[in-house]
């Protein structure tokens, strides 16, 4: 019986800075904006078997978020946003490190609505959240490689009902579709 050895340090160092700020143009405008920037060391040392590997990246990743509300009265909302989001894409079985991040966008608009002087809310939002870069194992790889790619769609209900004090009933309902978009073949293109 052949046993591998696995000793292998993995180490990842995050360094990050957020901003936010909220504007309001009169009493029914507002308007958010985000930031963030995230300074990633990760390194991958040590043995695994009879191979020895050294891995380190270092990557600067900026990702933001914009979003509006028009609220025509105390107990209706409409709202609309994007984000992005950005993570260093770590997989064990690679001898490099991806020099693309794993990203992510979201764009998402709903109507929030309040009934019986706030006791009993709702939400409903239309998203579309599309993702690249993550790690998958495709057909004519060796090893998983950063060829993940998909889009998912969706309508997403929430209801809350508050109908004693301190007693929350909630509900939410997503439907949602994925589409899968990744290469038929893997490449290597985008490995450091």
């Amino acid at each position: 019986m052949l046993f591998r050895s696995f000793n292998r340090v993995l180490k990842q160092e995050d360094l990050g800075v957020y901003l936010q700020d909220q504007l309001a143009f009169g009493e029914h405008f507002k308007l958010r904006g985000a930031v963030r920037t995230d300074n990633v060391k990760f390194s991958d040392v040590g043995t695994q078997g009879t191979t020895y590997r050294s891995i380190s990246a270092t990557q600067n990743l900026t990702s933001g978020s914009l979003g509006g509300v028009w609220q025509p009265t105390r107990a209706l909302s409409f709202y609309a946003g994007v984000s992005t989001s950005k993570f260093i894409n770590v997989s064990t079985e690679p001898a490099s490190v991806s020099t693309e991040p794993e990203s992510a966008l979201q764009k998402e608009i709903g109507v929030k609505a309040e009934f019986l002087d706030g006791k009993l809310n709702t939400n409903v939002s239309l998203f579309e959240t599309t993702r690249k870069n993550y790690y998958i194992a495709l057909p004519g790889a060796l090893s998983p490689t950063p060829d993940g790619r998909d889009k998912s769609r969706g309508v997403e209900l929430e209801l809350s009902a508050l109908p004693l004090p301190g007693w929350t009933i909630l509900a939410n309902f997503v439907l949602q579709n994925v589409e899968v978009e990744s290469n038929a073949l893997a490449s290597n293109a985008i490995m450091g």
